[in-house]
């Protein structure tokens, strides 16, 4: 389904190819990856970087988790699918849900 729409490669092409092999041996299907090479992640980090804003409410209710660094990086605004590896498991285990709704039975 996502090899239907075949867009330039952008810069970050490599940091998704990267991290296709940082997940190994999790299986990720080469429409995922060229999915991913498509859009420019760059310019939507860009974006969401300026809408960033610390959430306060964290440090009461997470304070014992701010050790780990996915929670810190929420309490300080961050995003759960910034990291590259982590959209690319969402992409991958969404995309069987999106192919069949594309796709002829």
């Amino acid at each position: 389904f996502f090899s239907q729409f075949p867009l330039p490669m952008p810069s970050h092409a490599s940091d998704v190819a990267a991290t296709r092999n940082e997940l190994k041996p999790w299986p990720v299907d080469e429409d995922v990856v060229e999915a991913m090479s498509a859009v420019d992640l760059y310019k939507i980090q860009a974006t969401l970087a300026k809408h960033r804003q610390v959430e306060p409410a964290w440090k009461t209710s997470y304070a014992k988790f701010l050790d780990d660094s996915r929670v810190a990086h929420l309490e300080a605004g961050g995003y759960v699918f910034e990291n590259l590896s982590v959209y690319m498991t969402l992409i991958q285990l969404l995309a069987p849900a999106v192919r069949s709704t594309t796709e002829p039975p």
